[in-house]
């Protein structure tokens, strides 16, 4: 059976690395909240990019404010799609393929197969974002 990555995460002190993919018991509430999020954010980064590959994404989760903020920094940094923690992770897995796909439209971009040309020469603004086309 195939193991899936490990997410390392480098940290001073006795430990090299910190193993992210296992709660112990003597991990403080704030460690296995971030190791939710992780596992959260991994799980969705993964589907994300399945569904449109070469694509740059960008997930986050926040358990204490409940929610969960997607973005592609191919058409926006400061923009993104906002979903709350109420449903489980399966329901938001299956919802990337729309929220990806409404973001890359949102940007102009296509939901296919795309090559780095057209990210690269699509019109951008002073920030390096994709002209909003929706607005223009």
């Amino acid at each position: 059976m195939a193991r899936s990555p490990q997410v390392l995460i480098p940290r001073r002190g006795r430990h090299i690395a910190e193993d992210y993919n296992v709660i112990k018991p003597e991990d403080s509430n704030r460690r296995r909240l971030e190791k939710i999020e992780m596992f959260v954010a991994k799980r969705l980064g993964t589907r994300l990019t399945k569904l449109y590959p070469r694509r740059a994404w960008s997930v986050e989760v926040d358990l204490r404010g409940g929610v969960v903020i997607i973005q592609c920094p191919d058409v926006s940094t400061m923009r993104g799609h906002v979903l709350k923690l109420s449903r489980s992770v399966n329901e938001l897995e299956n919802m990337m393929s729309q929220v990806g796909g409404e973001i890359l439209e949102r940007g102009g971009l296509t939901r296919g197969r795309t090559t780095e040309d057209i990210v690269e020469s699509a019109a951008r603004d002073f920030k390096d974002e994709l002209v909003d086309l929706e607005n223009a």
